[in-house]
């Protein structure tokens, strides 16, 4: 078995903004994207997340933070598409989270 380290970014979501819109879950990607913004981050505790829209509201854009994570994954062939792909010892499988 071949290890190896990846990393990933996360962020929390609440039902209304995950696929099936019946419960929150965590999203994963592989790229994280950040941005300045021309106000500070602004983080929505209701929404348990950053927000776009700055806390005193207006025309801002408030900055956008990432969370970015290392997991420990096995190399495998993935006989759905027959590359190498990387399998995470997480709930779901590599292919499922992206």
């Amino acid at each position: 078995m071949n290890t190896c380290i990846a990393v990933f970014a996360y962020q929390y979501r609440e039902a209304s903004r995950t696929p099936y819109l019946c419960y929150a879950d965590m999203a994963f990607s592989r790229t994280g994207i950040a941005r300045v913004g021309t106000t500070v981050a602004h983080y929505d505790a209701s929404r348990r997340s950053f927000w776009l829209v700055p806390a005193a509201g207006g025309d801002a854009l408030a900055g956008f933070e990432i969370r970015l994570m290392c997991v420990n994954c096995l190399t495998m062939t993935s006989s759905s598409c027959g590359k190498n792909t990387m399998n995470p010892w997480l709930e779901k499988s590599l292919i499922e989270i992206l």
